[in-house]
């Protein structure tokens, strides 16, 4: 599996996990609401603290969903953008056509390291 494949189907199982948690708790607020109109007064109020709590916990789950989906989208956007891959250079080849060898200076003739070619002692 390709990393943008990867990363897509991470991001995918993310958003349906908020998702879920976006259904949970909303239908957590729809029961709380209903449960606290036919209550008593005390247990009303313990209702309205756990709807309140369901709504913020609500809002903070559609708050990580947009973060979510808002880099997912940014990242899609910033791969669209980049440039196309240079062509293949074989360097190897193009080092070997632009090496050029000094050209040889002659050895002096007084220079008592310069080596005799014919018979491979100093002069």
């Amino acid at each position: 599996m390709t990393r943008s494949l990867s990363r897509a189907l991470d991001v995918a199982v993310v958003i349906v996990l908020l998702a879920a948690m976006l259904a949970g708790l909303g239908v957590l607020l729809a029961a709380v609401l209903m449960a606290a109109s036919q209550s008593e007064d005390q247990q009303r109020q313990y209702l309205y603290r756990l709807a309140l709590v369901a709504l913020m916990l609500l809002c903070l789950v559609m708050v990580f969903l947009a973060l979510v989906v808002m880099r997912y989208v940014r990242q899609r956007l910033r791969r669209a953008e980049r440039a196309a891959p240079t062509p293949y250079v074989n360097s190897w080849v193009l080092a070997g056509q632009r090496f050029r060898l000094p050209p040889e200076e002659p050895p002096e003739p007084d220079d008592p390291d310069r080596q005799d070619p014919e018979n491979g002692k100093g002069g």
